[in-house]
């Protein structure tokens, strides 16, 4: 199942490096055009967002350290359906590089305004 292919991932992820799954994770499910049931890629996108995903595998699949998905986006890049991945991509990197002011140009009234 999808779900465990991406449980599988995060035990690869947790022997090469715990460090790994404690990065900000993106989930992207392409081909939802393909898919014969089309709420099928929205139900796991919504189970997957949830923190106990890993609950709903059998005990022996489950990873030690689940990762937690900022995003999970379902795609169909064959279609061009790719503007929610765009987005979230520019927010995860704006998140991790945030813009620095320089403090030359800080006031002490302007500071909290950032």
């Amino acid at each position: 199942s999808p779900l465990e292919v991406v449980a599988l991932l995060n035990h690869e992820l947790e022997n090469y490096s715990k460090k790994l799954v404690q990065k900000p994770a993106l989930l992207v499910l392409n081909k939802i055009d393909i898919s014969p049931d089309k709420e099928e890629p929205s139900r796991l996108a919504e189970k997957l967002r949830s923190l106990d995903w890993p609950l709903q595998l059998p005990e022996k699949l489950r990873p030690r350290f689940p990762l937690q998905f900022d995003y999970v986006i379902p795609i169909s890049a064959k279609l061009g359906e790719i503007e929610e991945l765009k987005r979230a991509l520019i927010r995860t990197y704006r998140n991790l590089h945030p813009s620095e002011v320089p403090q030359d140009l800080l006031e002490d009234d302007d500071k909290s305004l950032l």
